[in-house]
């Protein structure tokens, strides 16, 4: 709804744990175009029933063009305020960018991997690249977690820490379960006579 100021404020319904909200400068430097996509979780949904506090889109008086709203199934975009930008329909495309995150671990466990093939014999390489190759193996894990096996996301910046904040604990978890497998194999048996 559009307010006596000019700002634009956004109302959300209960159903909604989170928003994303992006802007860009409409054609012809006729104000801003903003890209609103909502979600709702579980836990919003059966323990933690907190609102998502209403947003002003315009804080600074910036003029709003058009507010599109976009959900995350491929479909088109709805034009719920303004003029539309275009003659067609708007739609909004997943972003790849996790793919590379995802190369990136893999090309980082390969080259570790390598690594161990080669300095096996030399104890204090081959520990240190133990550690190492756990953490890429530990996000690789995290993002099949989250993303499953597919890696394009609409919300990359949210997906992104979701992984970050999983792939923290399975790398203690793998770093303990190594200790202890260390151990184990390194325990000597008793000699009785």
């Amino acid at each position: 709804m559009e307010k006596d100021d000019g700002t634009v404020r956004l109302n959300f319904s209960e159903e909604v744990a989170g928003f994303d909200v992006t802007e860009y400068p409409a054609a012809g430097n006729s104000g801003y175009v903003y890209d609103i996509t909502t979600w709702e979780t579980i836990w919003h949904q059966k323990i933690s029933r907190n609102n998502v506090e209403n947003t002003v889109l315009n804080p600074n008086g910036e003029t709003v063009a058009s507010v599109y709203y976009y959900k995350t199934d491929g479909s088109e975009n709805t034009l719920i305020y303004g003029d539309p930008i275009t003659d067609g329909s708007v739609m909004t495309l997943p972003r790849l960018v996790l793919s590379y995150y995802l190369l990136f671990a893999v090309g980082i466990s390969l080259i570790c991997g390598i690594g161990l093939v080669l300095f096996r014999k030399n104890e204090k390489i081959r520990n240190g690249l133990e550690k190492i190759i756990l953490l890429p193996i530990s996000y690789l894990f995290a993002h099949f977690l989250i993303k499953g096996l597919h890696s394009s996301t609409y919300l990359a910046g949210r997906d992104f820490y979701l992984i970050l904040l999983v792939t923290i604990p399975l790398y203690f978890a793998l770093s303990a379960g190594r200790n202890i497998l260390k151990k184990l194999l390194n325990k000597k048996p008793k000699i009785t006579s």
